[in-house]
């Protein structure tokens, strides 16, 4: 099974949020708003990676593209270029194991969701007066 952990900075997690932040113009929720969006979706999203997108290479690819895009709209940059460079490596032909490429596409997804989650949280949570 593939890891996913070395596409993260332990300083910032998955998610670059201070690039993807100024992409936004700096607007929290706004991001916020987006990563909702995100979060709905993932759950539709692995249950096409668990269902026939590891047997299917057509849908897999498509998949694969639906899965870069989003998690470069959330910041999760580096695992979108990751995921973009294995969808291309398949359109080419590559010998690559359809399984392997959909579950690595899930962990990215599930790493994303949860660092999203954090953040969110984080932004919600009441800031103590003082």
């Amino acid at each position: 099974m593939l890891e996913t952990g070395w596409m993260e900075s332990p300083k910032q997690g998955p998610i670059d949020f201070d690039r993807v932040l100024a992409d936004m113009a700096h607007d929290p929720e706004g991001f916020i708003a987006v990563c909702e969006v995100f979060l709905e979706e993932c759950p539709r999203t692995l249950g096409e990676l668990a269902g026939t997108a590891r047997t299917d290479r057509e849908e897999l690819l498509g998949v694969l593209h639906e899965v870069a895009n989003s998690l470069g709209v959330v910041g999760a940059y580096s695992a979108a270029t990751i995921v973009r460079q294995m969808e291309m490596a398949l359109r080419e032909g590559a010998p690559l194991s359809l399984e392997d490429l959909a579950i690595f596409a899930a962990q990215s997804l599930v790493r994303v969701a949860s660092a999203i989650e954090g953040f969110i949280g984080q932004r919600r949570r009441p800031r103590p007066r003082g």
